[in-house]
């Protein structure tokens, strides 16, 4: 419908003599404002959640925005300049450094810096701050410090109103311009094997209990979803998100996963975990084309990319043992390590498999940080309130001590820090 109004306008704007153009225009306006209000969040996020889609709608609106330039409507463009710069401002917040957007829902690896030099003229400039964009349930870590900086995706908000995936708290990560964490892209719309696999959370950065997925968010929100927030109040930038799991009879576990901001370069990810009978856990982190997981010590990895090095390091708080392996262009039993940065195409890519099983409470810890950081977690272990993690740094060991967020509470907190 956009892209019929639009037609509709420009035949308004190049007719302009014609006696029906007023109306055709004013038609035309009045079914993009209709639009604009049912497919936008008010900060000028695209409701279906992919970056790609974005990009197809907002170019729309650009095609707005000349055609009332081309016709000197200035009352016009001052309603629809400023939405319109919001739209690009967003996709300014979500860029990596690098200068492509992140691929969530059915989206495709594309450079929108280069895009914004194609269609305004100019490169969108980078904003080197964390955001969070609370209807969409998107947190950016964004650092400029350092030779390395750390950028980071973190979704912890709706599905989206098309095009969705099982991406909640799904998280992607680059230092500088490597992209190290991913997700795996769309690949096809034709139902079936891949379609599924592209779609599901085994393709994403997340978790599943007895080999079932979290249960689905709602499509769309009009505030933070329940249990889940940001804040960088603190001395660390943190994001959180909650979740469950369970059959069609009965709750399998809760999930919490905190991200917090340790230092430039480094992201702490806490996986709270709750049952209180055996389950079967496993999770997925999928790394880009370029990398390799080289292992180490128990549950220490580096992820070399031509660029950078990302040191890995697990714990678990009750310090069972966690099986894992890399899995490169798997299709039988089940498709496994495959990524597509564009539509109708894919490529092996590395992804590491991990499991365990718990049987109650616990914590699974995640360090991941760049090689010149010398970081490395020393010990993990939970109350009913909070989380304890020491964190060793050359010949210090740093405490920190974070407050649980539980299934509706949407405050988290650092209590003590003594990190930078």
């Amino acid at each position: 419908l956009i892209t019929e109004m639009l037609a509709l306008l420009k035949l308004a704007v190049l007719r302009s003599a014609h006696p029906q153009s007023a109306e055709w225009k004013a038609y035309a306006l009045d079914q993009l404002e209709k639009q604009y209000q049912q497919q936008f969040y008010p900060a000028g996020v695209h409701k279906e959640l992919s970056a790609h889609y974005q990009r197809v709608v907002l170019l729309n609106y650009q095609l707005l925005i000349n055609f009332l330039k081309a016709d000197n409507d200035t009352n016009g463009l001052q309603r629809w300049q400023a939405r319109v710069d919001e739209m690009w401002a967003y996709l300014a917040a979500i860029q990596k450094p690098n200068g492509y957007a992140p691929i969530n829902n059915d989206a495709d690896r594309e450079n929108i810096r280069q895009l914004s030099r194609q269609h305004v003229g100019q490169a969108l400039s980078r904003e080197a701050k964390n955001h969070y964009f609370r209807q969409a349930g998107q947190v950016i870590f964004a650092q400029d410090s350092g030779p390395h900086p750390l950028w980071a995706f973190f979704d912890i908000g709706p599905r989206g109103t098309d095009h969705q995936h099982e991406d909640f708290l799904h998280l992607s990560l680059s230092l500088g311009e490597a992209d190290f964490l991913v997700d795996n892209g769309r690949y096809t719309y034709q139902p079936g094997r891949w379609r599924s696999y592209f779609q599901s959370e085994r393709s994403h950065n997340g978790l599943l209990i007895d080999g079932i997925g979290c249960r689905p968010q709602p499509n769309k929100a009009m505030a933070a979803l329940p249990g889940c927030g940001f804040t960088d109040d603190g001395p660390h930038a943190l994001a959180w998100g909650s979740a469950q799991f369970s059959t069609q009879i009965s709750p399998l576990a809760d999930w919490q996963r905190m991200v917090l901001q340790l230092t430039p370069a480094s992201l702490l990810v806490l996986d709270h975990l709750i049952c209180f009978e055996p389950r079967q856990l496993a999770g997925f982190w999928h790394t880009a084309l370029e990398t390799r997981w080289q292992p180490l010590k128990d549950l220490h990895w580096h992820v070399s990319h031509p660029k950078h090095i990302l040191k890995v390091q697990a714990m678990h708080s009750h310090r069972l043992p966690l099986d894992s392996q890399v899995i490169i262009g798997q299709i039988e039993p089940e498709i496994q390590g495959w990524h597509s940065a564009r539509f109708n195409q894919k490529v092996a890519s590395p992804c590491l498999h991990y499991s365990t099983q718990i049987s109650e409470p616990t914590v699974l810890a995640w360090l991941f940080s760049h090689e010149s950081d010398a970081l490395a977690l020393h010990s993990v272990h939970m109350t009913d309130e909070s989380i304890h993690v020491q964190i060793s740094r050359a010949a210090k060991t740093e405490s920190l001590t974070i407050g649980l967020p539980g299934p509706l509470k949407q405050a988290a907190r650092i209590r003590h820090s003594t990190f930078h």
